[in-house]
């Protein structure tokens, strides 16, 4: 804690770590043929968790408050993104 590293700065230097540049352990491209579509996957799972934790530690009471601009945001423009 006195270092004042985060735990995404640390997962990614694990992950030069153990990759194919440094010690090549995981190599994603024996895994499938287009590394655009795996990263674009991992992606996509990372941000999710990300905001799922975000939702998840949120004051009790923010809904209560901000209950318009999260109408505004659930309901006309994530229907959008969706269409």
């Amino acid at each position: 804690e006195r270092l004042y590293l985060s735990e995404t700065l640390l997962a990614m230097v694990f992950g030069i770590l153990i990759g194919p540049y440094v010690l090549d352990w995981v190599d994603p491209s024996e895994w499938i043929s287009n590394k655009d579509v795996l990263s674009q996957e991992f992606s996509r799972y990372a941000l999710a968790i990300e905001v799922m934790i975000a939702g998840v530690t949120l004051p009790k009471k923010y809904l209560m408050r901000e209950w318009k601009s999260v109408a505004m945001l659930l309901l006309p423009i994530m229907t959008t993104m969706w269409l």
